[in-house]
């Protein structure tokens, strides 16, 4: 991997050092983006929030973390010292108005080779993740999240961290096997389906409308039969768009 675009909503660190530990360790990831996404219902942390980001890194590699010391051995010190460092020069903030998000994410796919870009949504809730999700899969991305299989102790947090992580502690999934992101984008597809099927009905509708008036527009009796079957044109489409939404 050569870049990597990082979602940020969630106000706590510890996802985003796992993250970014992983995907350069393991990903060998050269520059960061980190992204932060607004209008929508879920508002996150403002983008100095980045900051704080490189300052856990900073902490972490003398040995502190979240105020008060940690067990972190010397090489992992080293290395979230290098991190820090790193991210000073290598990473950038980007801000996102939701509306915008697919095209945006449809550039970057573009710019950048296939297997080149990692897409990381460890800071986003369930349903953010699935509207990312599913922009990412009409572009042919994946969009993969840290996930820890124990969770954190909160008297020691430090040990949730991707230096004291054996293999066997976390996994780095697609969330095309997650379970929950899959129901919310199943949620976003029905919802699409039936804007859609309301738009294009009520098109039609219309079409028909102005059709009738321009061929006999002194014809108040036509124009009436006209405006009824758009009618009920329209509801049948509205309720076929009801339909869809509930899971038919």
């Amino acid at each position: 991997m050569s870049a990597a675009l990082v979602f940020i909503c969630s106000d706590h660190v510890g996802p985003y050092v796992n993250a970014v530990s992983y995907l350069r360790d393991k990903r060998g990831v050269a520059s960061f983006t980190f992204i932060f996404i607004t209008g929508a219902l879920v508002e996150g942390p403002r983008t100095d929030f980045v900051e704080s980001i490189t300052a856990a890194f900073e902490s972490l590699g003398e040995g502190r973390y979240l105020g008060r010391p940690a067990h972190v051995d010397e090489k992992s010190q080293a290395r979230y010292r290098e991190t820090a460092e790193f991210l000073d020069c290598r990473s950038s903030v980007k801000v996102v108005p939701l509306e915008d998000l697919a095209g945006y994410i449809s550039r970057e796919a573009k710019s950048v080779k296939l297997g080149q870009l990692a897409i990381d949504v460890t800071g986003l809730p369930k349903v953010l993740a699935a509207h990312v999700m599913l922009i990412c899969l009409a572009v042919g991305r994946q969009v993969h999240t840290f996930e820890l299989r124990q969770r954190t102790n909160p008297k020691a947090p430090e040990l949730s961290l991707y230096h004291a992580l054996s293999a066997g502690d976390f996994d780095y999934p697609s969330l095309a096997r997650d379970p929950a992101v899959l129901a919310s984008v199943r949620q976003l597809v029905h919802v699409k389906r039936a804007t859609w099927a309301i738009v294009v009905v009520s098109l039609i509708g219309m079409a028909s409308l102005a059709v009738l008036i321009a061929v006999d527009a002194k014809n108040p009796a036509l124009a009436i039969v006209g405006l009824a079957a758009n009618v009920i044109g329209i509801a049948g489409g509205t309720l076929q768009a009801i339909t869809i939404y509930k899971g038919k």
